[in-house]
């Protein structure tokens, strides 16, 4: 058995002599010596560390302690924010779970009378205190993702406040002129 019935057939060029390379690829021979004798440098630092011409280590230094002074702040904004809404879930979710007495005390604070208890005030308050704890925690996993990324992240528990507010503004609404009492306050005070 000969070395080459031993060896299975090369399907990419693996076995191929360099001539047998340029021969598939046509290359010209006077261009293929001229390449063989120029030695390629080889850097031991790679590509992304190497500086572009014209900048300088102070420049650069500068310009990263700038970055990291502004992701600092927003991550300092990202967490306050983080921690002021869960103190507001923390504080919210009990009175939302027993909305009727809630409602009816911020009632009769006010002046406007008394709240009828009703299903949809228990049925609405269950719902909002869901809400805000599947809203908080889905806050905090997109604020961290986006902190881990090195992006700009305070903006996503400011938003995420502002559409718990809207719809928790909107389920009040609903339950607010759906009361006789509050509809009587409304209407003795309009004119």
């Amino acid at each position: 058995m000969t070395d080459n019935e031993r060896r299975p057939r090369p399907q990419f060029g693996e076995y191929a002599t360099p001539e047998e390379q340029r021969a598939s690829i046509q290359v010209p021979p006077e261009i293929a010596h001229a390449s063989e004798s120029v030695p390629v440098a080889r850097t031991s630092m790679p590509p992304a560390l190497t500086q572009p011409p014209g900048s300088s280590p102070a420049r650069d230094s500068a310009a990263l302690s700038a970055t990291a002074g502004r992701h600092a702040g927003d991550r300092i904004a990202t967490i306050a924010l983080l921690a002021f809404g869960l103190f507001n879930v923390v504080t919210t979710v009990p009175g939302l779970l027993d909305l009727s007495s809630t409602l009816n005390t911020a009632f009769e604070r006010m002046g406007v009378g008394s709240f009828t208890p009703t299903a949809t005030a228990s049925a609405i308050g269950i719902v909002l205190a869901v809400f805000y704890s599947l809203a908080w925690l889905a806050t905090l996993g997109l604020s961290l993702r986006s902190l881990r990324a090195g992006r700009v992240s305070f903006w996503i528990p400011l938003v995420a406040g502002i559409v718990v507010t809207i719809v928790a503004m909107v389920c009040f609404l609903v339950l607010f002129f759906g009361d006789p009492a509050f509809m009587e306050y409304v209407s003795r005070n309009a004119g």
